[in-house]
């Protein structure tokens, strides 16, 4: 708990330094137990973290013809759903499921068929 705040991977907190430049800014910021540097928080704003996007299989038309990696408009537009909606996996919609072997993890190789809920935005 920082200043009231309750962090989570999903709540991001900003991490004291001691410095009052660096802590005045935020530039120093806690997700999930891991501290991210060069941001700059407005003050009274929150961070929201979540992992739907990582867990989400997008099918090929979602993919950008030019590298296969980033997502087409059909892509985007499944994104922000999901950001908003949040992801549910299921056997009928499978996600992707992190194996710890970066190469597996980033074909989606192994997949996750139980219920369950990735958390959106909103």
């Amino acid at each position: 708990m920082k200043n009231g705040l309750s962090c989570s991977p999903i709540q991001a907190c900003c991490k004291e330094t001691g410095d009052p430049l660096i802590d005045g800014k935020c530039a120093r910021t806690e997700v999930g137990g891991e501290t991210v540097g060069g941001t700059a928080k407005a003050a009274g704003t929150l961070f929201v973290y979540s992992d739907a996007a990582w867990q989400f299989r997008f099918k090929s038309a979602q993919l950008s013809c030019c590298d296969c990696f980033h997502p087409s408009a059909a892509g985007q537009d499944q994104l922000g759903r999901i950001m908003k909606n949040g992801l549910s996996c299921s056997p009928i919609q499978a996600c992707c499921k992190e194996t710890g072997d970066p190469l597996i993890d980033g074909k989606c190789a192994r997949t996750e068929v139980k219920r369950v809920y990735y958390k959106g935005f909103f």
